[in-house]
């Protein structure tokens, strides 16, 4: 499984490796294949690779196809014609832009007739010119890079016969079998070939297996003869293995065949070491156990009671601006002597800076080095603290007082504040780099006392105090100050202003002492920008009032003299106008327009406190709760805080014959307008009018528009209608004169017991004379004179006294003068005895009498 080695690891290999296009790029495969992943975030790279990749397959295509395919190269990548606006260019057509038009010119005029290999070579390098400057350069900031150092670092490492997994055999060679194997990390396949220990024993065989070895060192394979340490021998023949690791070989062999390594710098041996210079072991003496440090160059000879422990190894060495920590150190301030014992410092820590390279005793150890050959990850740049920043120090244990540094205790913080170049000290811990907070101006920082200390200005601080910083700049926050947040100014403008409450008391910025609670307004007037204290709260933004000429409003707890709100009072302000509601204000109905009166318009209002008042024509009049009065247009009025109640009134146009009631609110007497009850009494006609608070009537006589006045009622008259006549059978109000005619249909009864059905009609007229009032009463002092005309004319004596017997036979002569044609008959049932009927009137209700009837007439 590929496990490719942490980023920081290959930061070293940063400075060996060479930063140019054609290493990275060209030369590398994986740096080639991350490099055209980085370019596929920009259209314009990529088609720059694009157009690269179209050359080299040039290179391969036949001759007879050159052509076209040129042609379609320069199409797509170099063609003039191609469009250039902005939506050509984000959709990857046109010409490249790295590309000049000159250039694509005379690369045009090449592809007439034969087409060489190398037509589009001055673009080539036109476009490797453009991606080795810039482009390169964003690559190696990128991750893409830190990818490819990885892998870098990844083929640098030694390769051991644990770093394969072996198969089966490919084939045989002249000094071994040749093994399939295949890389844990990468999983590619490789051949391994293995030396054995009879073919290396035959004549020149160890001259030849070197010379294979370095014959296949210089060979571009996949085979694993890349290094040394790459091939595998038999265990058997421990000289030869020896001799083939290191490179020590018989003086003849180094004659023919050159097979020292230059990577490899110790020469090993079972005996004799050389040790190369600035490298060093680590001795053990067997017989009295002390490990000595043995530093080249030299050639070291074992005996028999010592062992090699460590090495060779290489001296640590500090670049300048750099340092190491080493523990369980020796007191490198006394001078080296050879043999002399030096005794560890354990549980202590050393801070070394830039010298002279040295090596590490016997327990002394680099806590943070990758492993004993590679110090890189011990060794560290120094801390450069730029201007306005600092460094966030903590001591690990007690320090005693310097000429520098005052003493301190374990657990104490403290900052120093750059530009400097710090120097670590074993006693001290960085906590942290600190960097600077800008505050430009409109801003500010909000800062936090995590414990009691005294500040930057001299100012004591307590613990969890929280204060503003508003200079303008760096400000870099101490130790014991925590960023609680950073805080925007308010902008005032002349249509703005904020409403403040206090949370403590304390002077605001402009000198006035506030007490707990507090509220009151910040104006443009007092500053163009405001950021509210830490003890300070703004409790929302209040916009502008704007009265205009025709506008007023009333204000309730207006803000006195004093600066504080006047509860329980009101304030009219009127237009034209502008002012912002303080804390407390609040508006009584909002802004109001003022009220518009015209001519026929007027006001009733009603005072509500005692005041003083203007009239219209300019006097002073005392009002008194309670007093009403009018206020007539045309004007526009604004009403005082004094008066309450407003009604608007209009006046109501009348015409001649109208008019309107009205109430006395005094007396109780109507005068006010409620309604109008009118009536149009027809030509002559007449209609009594009843005053029921005067008891008394009039009649009116028609034509004429009968209006009531606010005590006066209709006097409805019930006739009798209908025929027979029915009582309260017509309902009317006016009283026709005539002439008229009643028409009934009456039965009495005669002296001899006979029943007459009489139809009879008769004309009415009343006849008055008006003006007279007790003429014009008579004409209503009977209440129904229909229905009573009728009765009377039933009751007279003649219809009882007629013999209706005596009649009918002739005896005695009838007592009016009969019609020729009339019929008399008893009953209905009579009428069948007569051969003709005349001159009957028959009710047209009656429809079987009058069908009976008609049937005996003659034809």
């Amino acid at each position: 499984m590929l496990k490719l080695p942490p980023v920081g690891t290959c930061l070293p290999l940063r400075d060996k490796i060479d930063h140019t296009f054609e290493f990275i790029v060209e030369q590398q495969p994986i740096g080639h294949k991350l490099f055209l992943l980085f370019c596929e975030k920009d259209l314009k790279l990529s088609r720059c690779m694009q157009f690269l990749h179209a050359v080299d397959e040039l290179k391969i295509v036949v001759e007879g196809k050159r052509l076209a395919h040129a042609q379609t190269v320069f199409d797509d990548f170099l063609s003039l014609d191609s469009p250039q606006d902005q939506a050509s260019k984000f959709l990857g057509a046109g010409k490249l832009e790295c590309v000049s038009d000159e250039l694509a010119t005379k690369t045009q005029e090449k592809l007439k007739g034969i087409v060489p290999v190398d037509v589009f070579e001055e673009c080539r390098q036109a476009v490797r010119d453009f991606l080795s400057g810039q482009p390169l350069i964003d690559f190696v900031e990128s991750p893409f890079y830190w990818r490819f150092l990885q892998w870098k670092t990844l083929e640098r490492m030694i390769i051991t016969k644990d770093h394969f997994r072996q198969y089966r055999v490919l084939g045989k060679g002249g000094f071994g079998l040749v093994f399939a194997c295949q890389s844990k990390f990468t999983g590619k396949m490789y051949a391994l070939k293995k030396l054995e220990k009879k073919r290396v024993k035959k004549r020149k065989g160890e001259k030849l297996a070197l010379n294979e070895k370095e014959v296949l060192e210089k060979v571009d394979s996949r085979f694993v003869f890349s290094s040394v340490r790459g091939v595998e021998i038999e265990k058997a023949d421990e000289d030869f293995a020896d001799k083939f690791a290191t490179g020590i070989v018989p003086k003849p062999w180094q004659e023919e065949v050159s097979s020292l390594s230059e990577d490899c710098p110790v020469a090993m041996s079972r005996k004799i070491i050389g040790i190369l210079p600035n490298y060093y072991v680590h001795v053990l003496d067997l017989n009295t156990n002390i490990t000595t440090v043995e530093i080249g160059p030299q050639n070291l000879v074992l005996q028999d009671n010592h062992s090699l422990e460590a090495g060779a190894l290489p001296f640590v060495t500090i670049p300048p601006g750099h340092y190491c920590r080493v523990e369980h150190p020796i007191d490198i301030n006394k001078p080296i002597v050879d043999g002399k014992l030096y005794e560890l410092r354990f549980g202590h820590r050393e801070i070394r800076l830039h010298g002279d390279p040295f090596p590490l005793f016997p327990g002394e150890r680099l806590p943070e080095s990758g492993s004993a050959t590679d110090y890189s990850r011990a060794i560290k740049h120094l801390p450069t603290i730029k201007a306005d920043h600092g460094i966030h120090l903590s001591a690990l244990v007690d320090m005693e007082e310097t000429d520098t540094a005052p003493a301190r205790k374990a657990g104490d913080e403290w900052q120093l504040r750059g530009p400097l170049t710090y120097l670590p000290k074993p006693e001290e811990q960085v906590v942290k780099m600190v960097s600077p907070i800008i505050i430009t101006p409109g801003h500010a920082v909000r800062l936090r006392a995590r414990q009691a200390f005294t500040d930057a200005k001299g100012i004591y601080r307590c613990t969890g105090e929280e204060w503003l910083v508003r200079d303008i700049g760096a400000y870099l926050p101490d130790v014991y100050e925590e960023v609680v947040e950073e805080v925007d100014a308010y902008t005032l403008t002349p249509n703005n202003a904020l409403h403040i409450r206090a949370n403590c008391n304390f002077t605001d910025q402009f000198g006035r002492g506030r007490r707990i609670g507090e509220e009151w307004l910040v104006k443009y007037d007092d500053t163009e920008s405001y950021i509210p204290d830490v003890t300070e709260e703004v409790v929302n933004e209040v916009q502008l009032t704007v009265l205009s000429h025709h506008q007023y409003c009333v204000v309730v707890n207006p803000l006195g003299d004093d600066g504080r709100p006047r509860l329980g009072c009101r304030e009219l302000r009127k237009g034209p106008k502008t002012f912002f509601l303080h804390p407390g204000e609040k508006f009584e109905r909002g802004i109001q327009d003022a009220i518009i009166l015209e001519s026929d318009e007027a006001l009733l209002v009603t005072a509500q406190e005692e005041f003083d008042d203007v009239t219209e024509d300019g006097s002073k009049v005392h009002r008194t709760p309670g007093d009403r009065w009018m206020i007539h247009g045309p004007t526009d009025y604004i009403p005082r805080t004094e008066i309450g109640n407003i009604q608007r009134r209009k006046a109501t146009p009348l015409n001649e014959n109208e008019g309107i009631y009205v109430r006395n609110v005094q007396s109780g007497q109507k005068r006010d307008k409620t309604r109008v009850v009118t009536y149009r009494c027809p030509s002559n006609c007449a209609v009594q009018v009843y005053n029921y608070i005067e008891k008394t009537a009039r009649v009116v006589f028609g034509p004429d528009l009968v209006v009531l006045d606010p005590h006066e009622n209709f006097n409805v008259l019930s006739l009798s209608a209908g025929k027979p006549k029915k009582e309260n059978a017509l309902k009317t109000i006016c009283l026709m004169l005539g002439p008229d005619f009643i028409s009934d249909h009456i039965t009495v009864e005669t002296s001899d017991h006979a029943r007459l059905k009489i139809a009879v009609s008769m004309n009415n007229e009343f006849r008055v004379e008006r003006g007279n009032p007790e003429s014009e009463a008579m004409l209503f002092s009977v209440p129904d004179f229909i229905g009573f005309a009728c009765r009377e004319v039933g009751e007279l004596p003649f219809f009882q006294t007629i013999d209706f017997a005596h009649l009918e036979a002739g005896l005695i002569p009838p007592p009016f003068i009969p019609n020729s044609r009339a019929v008399y008959a008893k009953d209905v049932l009579d009428i069948d005895q007569f051969s003709s009927v005349r001159g009957v009137e028959i009710e047209k209700a009656d429809k079987d009498f009058a069908d009976l009837l008609t049937s005996l007439r003659p034809e």
